[in-house]
């Protein structure tokens, strides 16, 4: 993404394609407007990065990162680009939560809750495939929840003596608006199988909500950029 958003600024330069634009403008008397970039996943990316490098001569430029993905920049750095940036999250998306410090948080919460299940690990494999499964054995979730807050991100699963790497966490760019969704409910009881017609709300979101990948059966859906557009259409 780096490489993209250097290669374009290049390119744009050496043909004079803003100046152009902006020159053209002027020559017919046309109202001026400032510089917009969007983009959609590696392409938000992209276009954030691109907006980072323009905005010192462009001042009055704005992105737009339509499901940026998650490990693009640090907290202090996701401070300086609000101002000019503005990413949009649909539900349970999981590329505006992946990054290698939330691969990690998921790499040792996965080992965690295998390490305390008594089922064997085929068991739990199939059951995993077949998401939903009745035959599902309940852990203890308070035992869950305090593996989960003991993790150690630099411990080896089955060896002291290896000590793993920890990455800083890094975050999408800019103010974050996470467009969520809610199935409401019919007579007091929520319909099955998602037949109902699920409300979708546009909320502002602080980044760092995004530190952690939520494994969800619509982590993949809520990616796509149709799925992305329909939400949008129906906040």
């Amino acid at each position: 993404m780096v490489h993209a958003a250097v290669y374009i600024k290049k390119k744009i330069k050496e043909d004079m394609v803003l100046s152009q634009a902006f020159g053209k403008c002027s020559e017919i008397g046309a109202q001026r407007y400032d510089l917009v970039l969007v983009g959609h996943s590696l392409g938000a990316g992209t276009a954030a990065i691109l907006a980072i490098l323009l905005q010192q001569e462009y001042p009055g430029l704005h992105c737009y990162a339509y499901s940026p993905p998650g490990g693009l920049l640090s907290e202090s750095c996701v401070e300086q680009t609000k101002s000019f940036i503005t990413s949009v999250v649909v539900g349970k998306d999981v590329v505006p939560r992946i990054g290698l410090f939330q691969m990690e948080v998921l790499r040792t919460d996965l080992i965690n809750v295998i390490k305390i299940s008594n089922n064997s690990k085929w068991k739990i494999i199939m059951k995993g495939i077949c998401c939903g499964s009745s035959e599902t054995d309940k852990m203890n979730l308070e035992q869950v929840r305090r593996e989960i807050e003991k993790r150690d991100l630099n411990a080896h699963p089955s060896d002291d003596d290896i000590t793993l790497v920890a990455h800083t966490p890094l975050y999408p760019p800019g103010k974050i608006i996470h467009v969520v969704r809610s199935h409401p409910k019919n007579n007091g009881s929520s319909l099955c199988c998602g037949n109902n017609e699920p409300v979708y709300q546009a909320i502002w979101a602080d980044n760092t909500s995004f530190d952690e990948v939520v494994v969800s059966p619509t982590m993949i859906n809520d990616h796509m950029p149709d799925n992305v557009m329909d939400a949008l259409e129906k906040v």
